[in-house]
C-alpha cells in the first residue's frame, strides 16, 4: 500500500512538471533574443585581457629584452675549424673548469656575418660547434651537458666566426 501511495505521488509530481515545461518553453523562446543581445553587450564591454608575463616578453623584440653575455667566446681562423691560439688556450681552460664543476654548457656557434650565404653560414657553423662538442665528450664532459646552438650568420657587430659558451647550473 505504502509502494502504491510513493508511485503516485511520482505519477502526480511528472504530470505537474510536464505541465510547466510547455509555459517555460514559451518564456523561453521569447526571451532568447533578448538575452542573447544583453551577452553581446556585455562581451563588448569587457576589459581587454592583458597576457601574462611569459607572453609578454615573447612579443617585445629582442632590443628590449635584457642582453646575456657569453661566459667565453671561442673565435675561428677563416671559414675552417681551426681556432686561434688565444682560443684554444680559453677552450682548454675552459674544460677544466668544466671537469671541476658540474654545469651544462650552451654551444652557440657562428659562420658568417651578413652578406654571406645563409646555407653556407650555417654549414660552416654546425661544422664548428660539433668540433668542439666533440672536444668537450673527448676530455670526459658528459654529453647531456652540452647543447649546441647552429645560429649560421651572426647578426651583431662582433666577429662570424666564433663560438660562444654559455654557462648554466641549473
Amino acid at each position: 500500500m505504502a509502494n502504491q501511495r510513493g508511485h503516485i505521488a511520482g505519477a502526480v509530481l511528472i504530470g505537474m512538471v510536464l505541465a510547466i515545461l510547455p509555459a517555460r518553453a514559451q518564456d523561453t523562446d521569447d526571451n532568447a533574443a533578448e538575452i542573447h543581445m544583453e551577452a553581446l553587450v556585455v562581451r563588448q564591454k569587457a576589459a581587454p585581457v592583458t597576457p601574462p608575463p611569459a607572453v609578454l616578453s615573447a612579443i617585445n623584440p629582442p632590443s628590449l629584452l635584457p642582453k646575456v653575455e657569453p661566459n667565453a667566446t671561442l673565435f675561428f681562423v677563416g671559414t675552417g675549424e681551426r681556432l686561434t691560439d688565444d682560443s684554444w688556450l680559453v677552450l682548454q681552460s675552459m674544460t677544466e673548469s668544466l671537469t671541476e664543476r658540474p654545469v651544462r654548457i650552451a654551444l652557440q656557434a657562428y659562420g658568417g656575418t651578413p652578406g654571406t650565404d645563409v646555407a653556407d653560414a650555417r654549414r660552416i657553423a654546425l661544422r664548428r660547434g660539433v668540433a668542439v662538442r666533440r672536444y668537450f665528450l673527448e676530455q670526459g664532459i658528459a654529453e647531456a651537458r652540452i647543447m649546441l646552438r647552429v645560429k649560421g650568420i651572426a647578426q651583431t657587430d662582433t666577429p662570424g666566426h666564433r663560438i660562444d659558451l654559455f654557462l648554466a647550473t641549473e
